[in-house]
């Protein structure tokens, strides 16, 4: 799955779990059950799993592609 940010002329690509998270939020699903989906979907702790949703949230956020 691809991003792309036509404002800032960059195409980002994500990996499975970027795109779950990116789908989910899409779809306005809340934290927690973007995590269930984290933990159902690949084979990550359930630390990991928030760690990578906070992580990537932040990484978005940065790039001004979520608020």
């Amino acid at each position: 799955m691809f991003i792309v940010d036509a404002a800032a002329s960059r195409l980002h690509e994500l990996n499975g779990p970027a795109a779950l998270i990116w789908e989910g939020l899409a779809a306005g699903k809340s934290e927690p059950r973007i995590i269930s989906e984290l933990l159902a979907e690949f084979e990550v702790s359930e630390k990991e799993a928030r760690s990578d949703l906070r992580e990537f949230l932040g990484e978005l956020s940065k790039s001004g592609l979520i608020l």
